[in-house]
């Protein structure tokens, strides 16, 4: 009976085929076995993370990181209101002088604008009548006018605001048969002390 001869792998390659086993096992134990928290910055290749892969906010009773993901990691304009805390915005005071005080202290005002108006007769004769009406307590005229009933035979001769609070009309009635009417009006805003 002839014998075959057996030929046993080089030194060689059984040392590249036990570097490979070993490399296959640990590699599946490196990924299996990786302690909690052991991943930093250092071990993350730059764009690993991007938005899709940040998990969202979970409520837990730990506390978040302040600023984990700030400004500059957001598109501008991409947050909305219920993003924001409202608690950190700086409050827009009367004080400030910039064009969102200036904004904000012009609306307060107009919020607060009344209208005030008075009837009027002016009686026939030609003579001059006064009409006049007051702003509320608290507040101080920034304009008025007058509408006449009947402003083919009546005329104004002025209107005017007279002091802070009142605004004042004269008019006069060339009808010599009959008296007629007028209204005038008055705009008034809150006073405020200059600071």
């Amino acid at each position: 009976m002839r014998r075959t001869a057996i030929s046993w792998p080089s030194p060689a390659m059984v040392i590249a085929l036990l570097a490979l086993a070993l490399s296959i096992v640990g590699t599946g134990y490196a990924a299996n076995r990786l302690p909690a928290r052991s991943v930093g910055s250092r071990e993350l290749k730059t764009n690993a993370v991007v938005r899709s892969k940040i998990k969202p906010r979970a409520v837990s009773s730990r506390a978040i990181a302040p600023n984990a993901v700030n400004g500059s990691k957001v598109n501008n304009n991409s947050l909305t209101g219920d993003d924001i805390n409202e608690a950190t915005l700086v409050p827009v005071s009367r004080g400030d002088s910039g064009p969102d005080a200036t904004h904000a202290s012009a609306a307060a005002a107009l919020d607060a604008v009344s209208y005030r108006s008075s009837s009027i007769t002016i009686p026939t004769g030609g003579l001059s009548t006064k009409g006049s009406v007051d702003c509320p307590v608290g507040q101080r005229i920034v304009g008025g006018g007058v509408r006449l009933d009947d402003p083919a035979n009546t005329n104004v001769v002025d209107s005017y605001p007279a002091g802070t609070t009142t605004w004042e009309v004269n008019a006069v009635n060339v009808d010599p048969g009959s008296s007629h009417g007028a209204t005038v009006y008055a705009i008034c805003l809150p006073a405020t002390k200059a600071t």
